[in-house]
């Protein structure tokens, strides 16, 4: 007889294999230095191949539409991924001295279109600020003025200013900041005030005060880091010899005692009295 035919048939199916994104943190970078790091040098296909930024797409600005390869975060700096070689750097902005955001990135297999995501930290060895000595002159009397932060520098050696620094004057008096915020007031000499807003500290002597002040220092303190430095200011004055006016006393009846006031009209060097 005649058998019926038979036939089998079979459907093979492939799940898509995973791809891997592990987290990547360099830590130990200079203040203001840029900051590299392979971000796919611990990532992985399914198998255990590390890929390579030819077999892979990196986006590095999830938050936005498309695929990103630069991110900028306001008041810190511009990250950037390189498509050839799978570097990330940061770029600290001027002044950004302490640790940046840690950001996120999304790693995508071109060959399936898996995706996972990874996270990327950079941290930075924190450095003291640098606060250096000031000087300044005068006549005798004269207020004296001089900017402390222009030679002053942050942690990254950038420029210190009264935005990104604060600053207490320590007491001569007692070596410790004084009660009076920005005032220091050195008994028979004069008055120390600093200003705040534009980083620029004043001597006022008092009236016939003509000598050099007492050396005070200062603390300034980096926002960022927190961390501080001192430093002293030396104001010295062009010391001039007083004014002696020769004295008259006219019109003294004979055999009478005259007294004059020879100091009324002589000045010290500062002018005063």
């Amino acid at each position: 007889g005649i058998c019926p035919e038979v036939t089998d048939s079979f459907t093979v199916t492939y799940e898509p294999c995973s791809v891997y994104a592990e987290n990547d943190t360099l830590t130990g970078n200079v203040p203001g230095a840029n900051a590299t790091v392979n971000i796919l040098s611990n990532d992985t296909l399914y198998n255990g191949t590390v890929v390579t930024a030819a077999n892979v797409t990196v986006d590095i600005d999830p938050g936005t539409p498309g695929v990103q390869s630069t991110l900028v975060i306001d008041g810190e700096g511009t990250w950037t991924y390189n498509t050839t070689t799978g570097e990330l750097t940061f770029d600290p902005e001027e002044g950004f001295t302490s640790d940046p955001t840690v950001i996120t990135y999304i790693l995508t297999d071109n060959a399936t279109g898996l995706q996972d995501t990874a996270q990327v930290t950079v941290g930075y060895d924190e450095s003291a600020p640098s606060a250096d000595n000031d000087t300044g002159t005068g006549s005798p009397g004269d207020t004296v003025t001089v900017n402390i932060l222009t030679n002053d520098e942050l942690s990254d050696g950038s420029q210190a200013t009264a935005d990104n620094t604060s600053v207490l004057l320590i007491d001569p008096a007692t070596g410790n900041p004084t009660i009076t915020e920005n005032v220091v007031v050195v008994e028979g000499e004069g008055v120390w005030t600093y200003e705040p807003a534009t980083g620029v500290l004043t001597f006022t002597p008092e009236e016939g005060f003509t000598g050099d002040p007492t050396v005070i220092t200062y603390e300034m303190t980096e926002t960022l880091t927190g961390l501080s430095d001192t430093a002293t200011v030396t104001f010295t004055y062009d010391n001039d010899d007083p004014l002696a006016n020769n004295d008259i006393s006219a019109g003294n009846l004979p055999g009478e005692d005259v007294v004059l006031s020879i100091l009324s009209n002589d000045e010290l060097s500062d002018g005063s009295t």
